[in-house]
This record gives structure tokens, C-alpha cells and sequence, in this order.
């Protein structure tokens, strides 16, 4: 045969002979050096796993001599490319076929085709209910995948693994937004990671101050708790002896000394509540009582007092005048003028409880009259008064010269104006007669005269 082909079936230098014989039977031959380049063997290798990966592809071909110098791929979601490696991202999971053909330096080429088998990555996603700082909250895996089941759980709070159950507790440690991450991995290898916010109630923070402290006060008491969000609500008063209150701002009468231990619970709006007790002392309240050596007087004449009281340690004495006050156990007062008088004494023992007790004093003055008096209506001395009291009984008349009773009256504030039956008496002397009794039953009658003046 003039031309022919052969197949060398391995490669090198391979030697080939050309006989050729002429017409004439004339012989020649020629000898040659063939030689024969190998071919590469494509080979291709991935991390394929799951669809929302990033899948490497990797060339791992191979050729006995040479080097390879071209790739290119083909993938069955339309993804080209001519490096040696590639990374492909699917949007879907499912088994797509994948070409590779490499070239070598000598022209030779190999292609492979595999079936690249691409798994859904599972969503991952939980529930969780939102509860008070300090109280357990409860998160509920509810991620899903296509294909395959949720065979892992990790549970992460603040970069540490809390638990690797599918369902889970935790206590937060602050209020607010709180963030939890959830990594759950398929069955296939398929990875999620889903961070979500708990809401944490915050707790109030309880705080009360009260006013008073003796058996006999009314104790108030004031809530000043606050919270950072949300608002209170309720408040529960339990003042350690069985009795309680769910007023805000109480006030509450503990009626015997010794300690109490004061509770104020508040609850807030969504729930979340909060416990203070202080311990309060109450102290016992002294007994004031006094004795006078009189309980009517006169005028610039003193009463002695003298205290009776229980438990004291200070004494404040009001002599009811508006002007005389004592801090002495045991004084005496005189006042200067007549009038019924309420005398208090206010005691304090050494807790600082007080107690005040009263009586009343009649300061007298007996019956005076002035000599002359001036009913020109200027305001001064125009009235003729009987001066002194108090009078339990009063009778007081004005006669005339020629004997005839020109003015009489039953009431120690009504005076003579110097009038009878309205028309002004002229100037001269008149004469007066009283009868009075005194508070402490004591009769005073008397008589004289009187100038009018103008």
C-alpha cells in the first residue's frame, strides 16, 4: 500500500521503515524516527455538598510526559470557565453533569464527564418566648430541609456553645434584645446558621422610703422603684405582721412598738416583678400627763406645774398666751391677763416619739372700774367698762344724780356710753353699783361714782 496509517500504542520514539520496489525491481527503504506524545488522562475532583456552598471544582489529571495547558468546563447550569479550578455557586440542589477536556502541551486531549450530585442546605430557624430577666427562656428548633433530616444543634450565646439539643433554655443575664445563634447541620452535611432576638423583660428595681416611726404615728410610706422600660403596674405591701396594702404610697399605723420586716413586691406591666424588705423599728410612744397646784388663778399670781408624764426626756410647755413657753420639767407661769387659757405639754422620749396633753386654767381679775371716762367718740376711752373677769354671773347699773337708773346690763363686754335712751348725759359725777361672781364662785359686789369729761 503506498500511504498507510498505524496506531502506536504507547508513546516514545517509535522507528518506522518505507520499502519501496520499482517497475524494474529495483529495491530502496528509508527509516524514520516517530515519536509518539502520551495522552493525558482527565480527572476532576470536587467538595460538591450543599447548594448555597461555594463547590470547588478541582483538575486532578494527569499526563506521563509533557504537561497539560488548557482546561475547560462545563457545567449543566450554563457555568463556563477555562482555569484549571472553579468554583461554582447552584441557586437549586440536584445532579448536574459536569465536562472537563484538558489539553497538553502537545496538542493531546482527554475528556471526562461526572455527575455532580448537589444537596439542599436546610433553613434554619426556631422559636423562642419572650420571659423576665432571670427566668428561663425556651427556644424551639423549627428549621427545615428538603432532602434528609436535622441531625445536629448548636445553640451559641455570645460565642459559646450553650447546648446541642434541638430544643434548648437559657437564662439571660441582661434585659432587651437579646441575640442567640442556632447552627443546624443536614444529614447530607448541609449547614445553617440563623441569629435571632429574644426579648428580655427588664425587672423594676425596688426602692421605698417611709416617715415615721413611733407606735402611735402613721407610718407613710413611698414607693420609689423604677424600671428601664414598661412601667409598674402593681405593688404588695405585707408590713410583717399579717396585714397588708396594694396602694402605692400607703400609709399604715403599725398601733405596737418592736421590729418589722417591711415587704414591697411591684409587677410590672408584662409581668416581671421584684421583692425589697427592710427591717423598720418601731419605737414605743411616752405618756404626757401634768398636775397644776391650781387650775384657776389671778392675774400676775403663778400656778406650779408638775409632770407627770412616762418616758420622757424633753418637755415643751405652751402657757396658751402666745407668749409664755417653758422647757422645764417642772415650771410655774403667771399671766397677765384674765382669760380662760389652754396649757400644753408635748413630750419627748429617747426615740424621738411624742405625746401632748392639755388643760385648761382660768386666769381672773377682780371687778375694776375707771374714775372718768371721755364718750366724745374719738376712739379713747369712750365706753365706761367694769374691768376684770371672767364672770360667771354679771350685773352692772348707772344712776344720776337725782337717783334714777340711767343704765344697766347682764354682759361684762357691754359698757356705758355716756347715753340714756340714746340722748348724751351732760358732764358731771354718776354713781355705779355691781354684783359679779367670779369662775372659781367667788362674789364681788361694789359701788362709786364716775366723772364724765368731754
Amino acid at each position: 500500500m503506498q500511504d498507510t496509517s498505524v496506531i502506536f500504542t504507547s508513546y516514545g520514539t517509535q522507528t518506522a521503515t518505507l520499502v519501496v520496489t520499482s517497475g524494474y525491481g529495483c529495491i530502496d527503504s528509508l527509516t524514520l524516527d516517530i515519536i509518539v506524545s502520551p495522552l493525558p488522562t482527565a480527572i476532576l475532583t470536587s467538595n460538591a455538598d450543599c447548594y448555597e456552598d461555594s463547590v470547588e471544582m478541582f483538575d486532578a489529571s494527569t499526563v506521563p510526559a509533557g504537561s497539560i495547558i488548557g482546561w475547560e468546563w462545563e457545567v449543566e447550569n450554563g457555568f463556563t470557565e477555562t482555569t484549571q479550578d472553579i468554583s461554582v455557586i447552584f441557586d437549586s440542589a440536584g445532579i448536574y453533569a459536569t465536562t472537563l477536556i484538558i489539553s497538553t502541551d502537545m496538542g493531546c486531549t482527554d475528556t471526562i464527564t461526572d455527575s455532580l450530585q448537589v444537596q439542599p442546605s436546610p433553613i434554619g430557624s426556631f422559636v423562642s418566648d419572650s420571659v423576665c430577666l432571670n427566668e428561663f427562656s425556651t427556644m424551639v428548633d423549627v428549621s427545615n430541609v428538603e432532602f434528609g433530616t436535622i441531625v445536629t444543634w448548636d445553640w451559641i450565646v455570645d460565642g459559646v456553645s450553650i447546648d446541642t439539643l434541638s430544643n434548648t433554655s437559657f437564662v439571660f443575664n441582661s434585659d432587651s434584645l437579646q441575640p442567640i445563634t442556632l447552627v443546624v447541620t443536614s444529614s447530607y452535611g448541609c449547614i445553617d446558621t440563623v441569629t435571632q432576638e429574644v426579648l428580655i423583660y427588664p425587672l423594676p428595681n425596688n426602692i421605698y422610703s417611709y416617715e415615721g416611726f413611733c407606735e402611735e404615728d402613721d407610718v407613710l410610706f413611698t414607693d420609689e422603684s423604677t424600671i428601664s422600660s414598661g412601667q409598674i403596674v402593681a405593688w404588695n405591701w405585707n408590713y410583717g405582721n399579717g396585714d397588708s396594702s396594694n396602694v402605692q404610697n400607703p400609709s399604715y399605723g403599725f398601733g405596737e412598738w418592736g421590729d418589722y420586716n417591711v415587704t414591697l413586691i411591684t409587677t410590672s406591666d408584662y409581668g416581671c416583678s421584684d421583692t425589697i424588705e427592710q427591717n423598720i423599728t418601731i419605737s414605743p410612744n411616752p405618756s404626757a400627763e401634768f398636775s397644776m397646784s391650781s387650775n384657776i388663778t389671778q392675774v400676775l399670781d403663778p400656778i406650779y406645774f408638775t409632770d407627770e408624764s412616762i418616758d420622757a426626756s424633753q418637755w415643751d410647755w405652751d402657757f396658751g398666751d402666745s407668749i409664755g413657753t417653758s422647757t422645764d420639767q417642772n415650771p410655774d407661769y403667771a399671766w397677765n391677763n384674765f382669760s380662760t387659757y389652754t396649757v400644753f405639754l408635748t413630750i419627748t422620749n429617747d426615740f424621738g416619739c411624742t405625746d401632748t396633753v392639755s388643760h385648761v386654767v382660768t386666769v381672773k381679775q377682780p371687778p375694776q372700774l375707771p374714775l372718768a371716762f371721755s364718750p366724745n367718740g374719738d376712739g379713747l376711752n369712750d365706753v365706761f367698762y367694769v374691768l376684770g373677769g371672767t364672770f360667771t354671773d354679771f350685773r352692772f347699773e348707772i344712776y344720776n344724780n337725782w337717783g334714777k337708773m340711767i343704765f344697766e346690763t347682764n354682759d361684762a363686754l357691754v359698757g356705758w356710753d355716756g347715753k340714756h335712751m340714746d340722748i348724751e348725759q351732760p358732764l358731771g359725777v354718776y354713781v355705779w353699783i355691781y354684783h359679779v361672781v367670779t369662775e372659781d364662785g367667788e362674789e364681788y359686789t361694789g359701788h362709786g361714782d364716775v366723772t364724765i369729761i368731754r
